[in-house]
C-alpha cells in the first residue's frame, strides 16, 4: 500500500511525499517533509470515517496525511 502526504488546497490535492512502509529512504524523506511543515506552523490531518483527525507527530501507517497552510489572522 502507498502511502501519501498531500497538501490541501483550494486548486486541489497536491503529492509531496509517497512511500511503501518498509522503504526507509521513502519514509525519511517523508518524516522530513512532515516535520519541517509542522516546525513551520502547517497543521496535518488525516481523514477518518467520523471527519478529520489532527496528526501532530509523523505516523508512517496512515493511509493519508494533509498539510494546511497556517491561516493568518488580522
Amino acid at each position: 500500500m502507498t502511502h501519501k502526504i498531500k497538501i490541501f488546497s483550494a486548486r486541489g490535492d497536491t503529492i509531496v511525499a509517497e512511500w511503501e512502509v518498509g522503504d526507509e529512504k521513502q519514509v525519511e524523506v517523508a518524516h522530513g517533509l512532515f516535520d519541517q511543515a509542522i516546525s513551520e506552523g502547517w497543521a496535518a490531518v488525516t481523514p477518518t470515517a467520523e471527519g478529520a483527525k489532527a496528526v501532530e507527530k509523523f505516523d508512517l501507517g496512515l493511509e493519508e496525511t494533509f498539510l494546511l497552510r497556517p491561516i493568518a489572522g488580522g
